[in-house]
């Protein structure tokens, strides 16, 4: 276990953690609280709807004639290219996230990728040739990394305590909603003769990142990235605004103020000069990208691929052909993933992480067990092994559905177990914990003790000190 740590050891329940727990007002009795949470839903749940729209408009797509059709009928690795494309885009804009992120910080990277994707989606709906379709794949793929990982880590950071297990088990669940406006759409234009009834769904590709566009100006900014740019009397501010209303309000600000800046200060200690250094940098930090590995990958590797890109295929392989039907089908099947998303989303955060994993729901241990100065490159290293998980997936799922149809599902089936086996063995509970709480502990007790102490140096300071850093 020393190359990728110990077992992860907790500090005992933190008054921050008592506060949060104990605050018995809800969320949209908060007035500046139920604002944060509305503004969240476009700018950052929404850049999961741009995720889910192009899935399912590409799963529709192959059952819109005049799409085969002038894409003179792709099958096999043509097709699976057409589709990994958007992947292979992605994969190729990982190495760069946590720099821009650090630098425009959460917000602006976001704005940044939507209007790349924009352009993308516009590329797309102009398309004349497959090498045009091809670029503008690209073009998406490469953009939308860059918004995941800066919209998962904003509501992280955003969200209150007690909320934010919820939220970003929404964010997730938000892939959905992207996906039944593209099903929905595509049902409605896939009978057109013309090349609209393709071009339509390509175009309103932009709206998700439409909103994120128009909607971020009113946004704040991620506290803990204003404080990593010694910017400390907004993020103060910040906090006080969103998280000071509840009972014993100002206390917690006080105390989330100082764990924030005293775990930053602690992981400045640790800082390494090449930005990609801390991946290998030591066995706890190797522990943390192996569990985001580890994540991203099992997301995508569990056979939802083969539903999400390839439906028209395994549809054909029980004899359903008519395209009014499987269109049907897969809007139907997207409606019914948000109906058991949403409430899983809403109910999973109560219990502990780790058994909701091995009862197969959605976690969210991979925002939680880095420390901020870390955060961006572990949900980027999430997004690699997603991006390369659907990459392989995308291209090697329709050659493989029409080499050995049914069979290939045994592969998948078989892939589940080591899951299982793998959560069971190596992943950490995280439950009831704030981000900070959970920066070191797999770096053990002195550490902590060591942050701890930082802490009570910061609450010793008189109030009008704590705004600055």
């Amino acid at each position: 276990m020393a190359i990728i740590g110990s077992k992860e050891e907790h500090v005992g329940e933190s008054r921050l953690t008592a506060i949060a727990n104990a605050d018995t007002k809800r969320w949209y009795h908060k007035p500046n609280l139920r604002f944060l949470y509305l503004i969240l839903v476009p700018c950052g749940l929404g850049v999961e709807w741009t995720s889910g729209f192009d899935s399912s408009m590409m799963n529709s797509l192959q059952a819109v004639t005049s799409w085969v059709e002038y894409f003179d009928n792709p099958t096999e690795g043509r097709l699976g290219l057409l589709n990994a494309m958007y992947s292979l885009g992605a994969l190729m804009a990982i190495p760069f996230i946590p720099t821009v992120s650090q630098y425009l910080g959460r917000r602006w990277t976001i704005v940044a990728a939507s209007l790349f994707m924009g352009f993308g989606a516009g590329l797309q709906a102009g398309s004349t040739t497959v090498s045009m379709f091809l670029a503008s794949r690209w073009v998406l793929g490469f953009g939308i990394p860059f918004a995941i990982v800066n919209a998962s880590a904003l509501i992280g950071e955003l969200a209150f305590a007690r909320e934010r297990a919820i939220m970003t088990s929404l964010f997730n669940a938000s892939w959905f909603v992207g996906a039944i406006v593209a099903a929905g759409v595509t049902y409605g234009t896939f009978q057109m003769t013309t090349t609209w009834a393709w071009r339509i769904p390509s175009l309103l590709q932009f709206v998700p990142s439409f909103c994120q566009i128009c909607f971020m100006p009113f946004c704040p900014e991620s506290p803990r990235w204003l404080i990593s740019k010694d910017r400390g009397e907004e993020a103060y501010a910040i906090l006080q605004k969103y998280h000071s209303e509840g009972e014993d309000g100002d206390e917690f600000v006080r105390l989330e103020y100082a764990q924030i800046q005293s775990t930053i200060a602690q992981e400045r200690e640790n800082a390494t000069a090449f930005v990609w250094a801390d991946v290998v940098r030591d066995p706890p930090m190797r522990r943390r990208f192996l569990l985001a590995a580890i994540v991203g990958f099992f997301t995508q590797w569990s056979g939802n691929g083969l539903i999400s890109f390839y439906m028209k295929k395994i549809l054909n392989l029980v004899g359903i052909s008519d395209n009014r039907t499987i269109q049907k089908i897969i809007l139907s099947n997207t409606c019914w993933g948000l109906m058991n998303a949403l409430p899983i989303a809403l109910v999973a955060p109560r219990y502990p992480r780790r058994r909701m994993f091995l009862i197969c729901t959605i976690g969210t241990a991979a925002v939680e067990v880095f420390p901020y100065q870390q955060r961006s490159k572990g949900i980027a290293v999430e997004q690699l092994t997603v991006r390369f998980a659907v990459f392989f997936n995308t291209y090697v799922n329709p050659i493989a559905l029409d080499r050995i149809g049914w069979k290939y599902y045994i592969v998948y089936c078989v892939w589940i177990l080591v899951e299982i086996a793998t959560v069971y063995l190596f992943f950490p509970e995280t439950h009831n914990r704030t981000l900070e709480e959970l920066s070191f502990m797999f770096e053990g007790k002195d550490v902590q003790d060591k942050v701890r102490n930082k802490i009570n140096k910061q609450l010793e300071l008189e109030p009008v000190e704590v705004h600055k850093v």
